[in-house]
């Protein structure tokens, strides 16, 4: 009965609240400045301020996950 009670309030902290129609859109076009940056041959220096950018406007799981698709489409593009 206390791990019930114990749970819901341990792991609330990681509640995301799901962004609206306007902050996705500017989520998601600065999470594609970045990449075209990345994908352009620069460094991840040379693209930081995307980045800080990308990681301002967009929930951080969202920049977790989006990371490793990208991450993992090079990684293809490697193998083939």
């Amino acid at each position: 009965m206390y791990v019930c009670l114990i749970i819901p309030f341990v792991f609330s902290h990681y509640r995301m609240s799901f962004p609206n129609k306007e902050d996705r859109i500017k989520c998601w076009g600065r999470r594609d400045e970045y990449w075209q940056c990345l994908d352009e041959g620069k460094s991840q220096m040379e693209c930081i301020e995307f980045r800080k950018q990308y990681e301002k406007f967009c929930p951080s799981q969202w920049v977790g996950i989006t990371d490793n698709v990208f991450l993992d489409n090079i990684s293809k593009d490697f193998l083939v």
